[in-house]
Formats: structure tokens, sequence, C-alpha cells
């Protein structure tokens, strides 16, 4: 059996490990609602402003010929993005390793390769857009250099991701 003082002395430590508990637990909530209220609220990120192909035939108030035109355009467009996606994730594996090896011959290779690949991505980027002038009147080419202007002001560093054409 434990004697009367040492009862009262793991009493009082139960009490100030609970007291502790709180605290972090305040500590943490604060924290997190902190964070919650600079993130933007859930309306704000459905209308942050991204270039797809559908908002750009939304946007563009695009004809049935055009709709068509553009959608092939725009498949090809996705098809060689993605191949070079692949390349590009292969590319970046191959400049992080050589860095990881200390291998300044093979990282300069690899960095080469790498910027090869992100040019092509800029050009075929480039290509869509000169595809699209084709088929746009002047209104629509009007209308797309404001949403180009609108995304890139509004998500400068944004990763995108596919969510569809």
């Amino acid at each position: 059996m434990m004697n009367n003082k040492t009862q009262k002395w793991l009493i009082g430590l139960v009490i100030a490990l609970a007291v502790i508990n709180v605290s972090l637990l305040v500590f943490v909530w604060r924290g997190h609602a902190k964070l919650r209220e600079q993130m933007p609220s859930r309306r704000e990120r459905i209308e942050r402003p991204e270039l797809t192909g559908r908002s750009i035939i939304r946007d563009l108030e695009m004809n049935k010929d055009q709709r068509d035109q553009f959608r092939s355009f725009f498949e090809m467009h996705r098809n060689r993005m993605d191949s070079m996606g692949m390349m590009l994730r292969e590319a970046k594996n191959n400049v992080n390793r050589a860095i990881i090896e200390n291998d300044s011959a093979a990282l300069k290779t690899a960095n080469e390769e790498l910027f090869q690949i992100q040019r092509a991505a800029e050009l075929e980027t480039q290509q869509l857009t000169r595809s699209l002038t084709r088929i746009a009147t002047d209104e629509q080419k009007r209308r797309f250099l404001q949403s180009m202007e609108n995304v890139l002001i509004h998500q400068p560093n944004r990763r995108t991701g596919r969510k569809g054409q």
C-alpha cells in the first residue's frame, strides 16, 4: 500500500499532466483554427480560375464546328503532354539521383535533358494556342488572353492537375 504522501504526490502529478494535456490541446486547436482562417473558403477554391478544354470552350462560347476542332486539338495536346509528363518525371528523378550521388557530369547531362523536355512542353502549349487562334474569332482571342492573364495572376505557383477536358 502507498502512504498518504505518495498518493498526494501522484494525484498532483496526474492533475499537472491533465492541465498540460488540456493546454496542448488548446494550443493545437488554436493553431488549427488560424490555419483554417488563412485557407481560402471552399467557394473560393472552387472558383479558382484554370484553363481546361471545357473552360476554354465555355468561356469563348465556341460554336459546334469550333468545339469539334478544338476538342481534336486539345486531345492531341493532352496525349503529347502526358507523354512529356512521364519523361519529365524521369528526368527530374535523374537530376535528384545525380545530386544525391554527387555526380556533377551526370547532373549536367540530366539538367540538359530536363530543360529540353520543359522547353518541348512549353512549345507544345504554344502550339495549342496557335491551333486555337486559327479557329477563334478576334473576340474569342481577346477573351482567351483575358482568361490566361486571370489564371496567371491568381495561380502563379499552382501545381496543375488534370480535371478533365
